[in-house]
């Protein structure tokens, strides 16, 4: 003998109302990740301008700052430094230098 009802009861038991209920729960845990990261940005927002108004050097300092010697960038793509007269090499990332 079957001693199960076979009457549907509660809220989640039917297949739908449950992908309804993930699909709410996935929405309102998306919402709040989203709104967490939209304060995050505006918190590091706020806080790299401190750093880009108080601690930024730009180009025409460097050149005060380096007694008028002119710079060269570093020759490929490896790292994007800048080379002076003072800065012994050799250095890599001019053709056939990848492998050391």
């Amino acid at each position: 003998m079957n001693t199960r009802s076979t009457g549907r009861k509660g809220l989640l038991r039917s297949v739908a109302a449950k992908v309804i209920s993930i699909q709410a729960i996935s929405f309102a845990a998306m919402f709040t990740v989203g709104g967490l990261g939209f304060y995050g940005m505006s918190a590091m927002n706020d806080k790299m301008s401190s750093i880009y108004a108080d601690r930024l050097v730009s180009v025409t300092q460097m050149a005060a700052i380096s007694d008028g010697e002119r710079v060269v960038p570093q020759e490929g793509g490896f790292y994007g430094g800048w080379i002076t007269s003072k800065v012994a090499g050799p250095f890599k990332g001019s053709p056939g230098t990848a492998g050391w």
